[in-house]
């Protein structure tokens, strides 16, 4: 299956809008997520991102119930580094792969605004954040890779016999979400590609008007967008000529 090229990302949390205190007393949250990502894919939309939040329900529960409200609808779950222990998240993104028949795609980011990840990993820098991002996805491309058990010591994760249920499913694709520039190089060597914000006026003014259908108060519209770029030989490439070039100016 191709990779979604533009995605709805889809505000699941109970603080859209102003008024919270409706919002997470609304009678139905799933009905207004399904309608929303329906109006997101009629629009134009291939895929639906399901950010970290600070509130609402998980994104792999929303995920799991949008794949399977809407049998041809794509998700793309977002995984913080910081946030969950590399085991739990491929077993997570594995069966969601396989009970979604492969229509799942993960969105990895170092830091996650939306839920404090700052206050997380105050103690790491910038460079730590990242070498702790390299482990967290080598041990999920270790664990779809084989079906031996997993030993794995790093400095910030270690593993201990650890292997996923025999699944049939693929491996689903990583795309790693830019948060600056220097992140290209580091996801060329870990990712399938980058997910970078997207504008299309008259698609985005299609969910605005689906949330206020809600009854619902739309995201910002510059957050509502994004879309995929695949790393090619070329791009890989390109990435690895610039971190080359910025270690020798270090």
């Amino acid at each position: 299956m191709s990779a979604p090229r533009l995605l709805l990302r889809l505000d699941t949390g109970y603080d859209i809008g102003s008024d919270t205190r409706c919002n997470a007393t609304r009678p139905d949250l799933v009905a207004d997520w399904i309608a929303i990502a329906e109006a997101g894919v009629s629009a134009g939309c291939d895929a639906i991102l399901l950010p970290l939040q600070r509130t609402g329900p998980d994104p792999w529960m929303a995920a799991a119930a949008l794949v399977d409200a809407l049998p041809a609808l794509r998700v793309m779950v977002t995984l913080q580094a910081g946030a969950m222990l590399p085991v739990a998240a491929a077993h997570l993104a594995q069966s969601l792969q396989s009970l979604s028949r492969g229509r799942a795609w993960l969105a990895v980011e170092a830091d996650a605004p939306d839920v404090d990840a700052t206050d997380r990993a105050m103690h790491l820098n910038r460079d730590q954040r990242l070498a702790r991002s390299a482990e967290f996805l080598s041990i999920l491309r270790a664990l779809w890779a084989t079906e031996s058990p997993l030993q794995y010591r790093g400095t910030y994760y270690r593993v201990e016999h650890a292997r996923l249920p025999d699944l049939v499913a693929q491996r689903p694709p990583v795309y790693w979400s830019v948060a600056e520039r220097h992140e290209i190089a580091f996801a060329a060597s870990w990712c399938d590609g980058l997910l970078v914000p997207a504008s299309a006026p008259p698609l985005a003014a299609a969910v605005e008007h689906a949330y206020r259908a809600r009854g619902l108060a739309p995201p910002p519209a510059g957050i509502v967008l994004r879309r995929t770029i695949r790393f090619d030989a070329a791009r890989r490439a390109r990435a690895a000529q610039r971190a080359n070039r910025r270690r020798g100016d270090a």
